[in-house]
């Protein structure tokens, strides 16, 4: 994440970057938020508003500096999604139609499933 060069850029360790965030912006924010900030996996917290906000005045950037490459990585695995679908038309029209109803039942059930996790 961005995140990590700018802070490795301005020498700072979690603990500075804390440390600063907490003396010049007024947020209190732990060293290890910051490094599970960092991570690179899917299920990765962002931080809150009021963070990505002291976090772009303490390097300067604009908060889309900073965002646009999350955002892009899930573009880009929208496109690879749309993709992988590029030779339906090679398809029958019943092999079609069988996709489709595959694609509606899963939709439903993962509707019907996050109805009863929230």
């Amino acid at each position: 994440m961005r995140i990590r060069s700018l802070r490795e850029s301005r020498g700072l360790s979690y603990r500075k970057m804390a440390k600063e965030l907490k003396d010049n912006y007024g947020i209190q924010v732990s060293a290890t938020a910051i490094q599970k900030w960092e991570e690179e996996k899917e299920e990765s917290r962002l931080p809150s508003r009021d963070k990505i906000s002291a976090i772009c005045q303490l390097f300067n950037i604009s908060p889309s500096f900073l965002l646009d490459e999350l955002f892009a990585g899930e573009s880009e695995d929208v496109i690879g999604r749309l993709a992988s679908f590029s030779d339906l038309e090679m398809l029958t029209d019943e092999d079609f139609s069988a996709l489709l109803q595959i694609k509606n039942s899963l939709i439903l059930h993962n509707k019907q499933h996050l109805k009863i996790v929230d």
